[in-house]
């Protein structure tokens, strides 16, 4: 199963999602990938010397702010980790069980969910 986590998103990003991620990752089963999205340097500073298995960084060059509109930011921030997250997650092809997107902010909460059967 592969996971796609905005690691640049929320008030205590990225420490809070990788710390969340490595737990998760000690806890579940080994067929798990989980991909964090977000800049490349800030991420492989968080996560240390190596990068653990089970966890990929897809690099983002873009941040979303709290003065960005929500609606706006697929087209004028299309290299940001909430934009390429679900770039990633909809290129993820027909035979998906379920993958999930979130992201929550100021602007409320962004939600993509798909299902192939």
């Amino acid at each position: 199963m592969k996971i796609a986590l905005d690691a640049m998103g929320g008030d205590l990003a990225p420490r809070s999602p990788v710390q969340g991620t490595l737990k998760f990752l000690k806890e579940s089963s080994s067929d798990v990938e989980v991909i964090l999205v977000g800049d490349n340097n800030i991420l492989n500073q968080e996560l240390g010397r190596s990068i653990p298995n089970g966890i990929r960084i897809h690099h983002s060059s873009q941040v979303v702010s709290m003065h960005d509109h929500g609606s706006k930011v697929i087209k004028s921030k299309p290299d940001s980790s909430i934009v390429q997250g679900i770039n990633l997650v909809k290129g993820w092809g027909r035979r998906r069980i379920c993958k999930r997107w979130s992201y929550r902010s100021n602007y409320g909460f962004f939600y993509s969910n798909t299902r192939t059967y």
